[in-house]
Parts: C-alpha cells; sequence; structure tokens
C-alpha cells in the first residue's frame, strides 16, 4: 500500500508480510511480533528509525530490501535476534 501511512498494526496472528505490503509510505516504527516471514520490499521507502521484531523472521530480501539494506544486513548480522532495533546517528544498533 502506497502513501501517507504513519503508523501501522501488525496483529499477533500474522505470520507472513506479503512484497512491497507497505513501501512508501511515511512509517517511522513498526513492531512485529508473530511475524516469521517479511516479503520483498515490504516496508521499503519508509522513515522506520525504529522495528521491534522476533527471532529468525526470514526477510525476503532476494531483489530489494525489506526494511533498508542497512537494516537487513545488521538483523542478519546479530544473529537474527529479537528486540528493539532502533536508527540513530547513521546507524543501527540492537537493543534487548
Amino acid at each position: 500500500m502506497k502513501g501517507g501511512l504513519t503508523s501501522v498494526t501488525i496483529p499477533d496472528s500474522a505470520v507472513f508480510i506479503g512484497d512491497w505490503a507497505f513501501v512508501k509510505n511515511k512509517l517511522n516504527g513498526v513492531a512485529i511480533s508473530g511475524v516469521t516471514s517479511i516479503g520483498e520490499g515490504a516496508f521499503h521507502k519508509n522513515q522506520i528509525t525504529s522495528i521491534a521484531i522476533g527471532t529468525n523472521v526470514t526477510l525476503e530480501n532476494k531483489k530489494s530490501s525489506v526494511f533498508n539494506y542497512e537494516f537487513d544486513e545488521f538483523y542478519q548480522k546479530n544473529g537474527r535476534k529479537a528486540g528493539t532495533y532502533t536508527y540513530k546517528n547513521g546507524r543501527w544498533s540492537h537493543d534487548l
């Protein structure tokens, strides 16, 4: 869904977020608890600075990032651990 979304609630019962689901919006934070897989480009081109995500979520980033390349890579390198990831001063960090 392209447009002016500034927030979105992902229900705990959701296990998959489809390709390009929330591309090109104005989201600045997202909380994803029950999701096990996120499709390609699902949150691409937003203004996200906070991501609360579960353990071992599969990011389907074959041709494009799910969130952005920096986060996708940071999440993978951190062992796909659950927690809140924040973007500040040009870099991602992981808060348990």
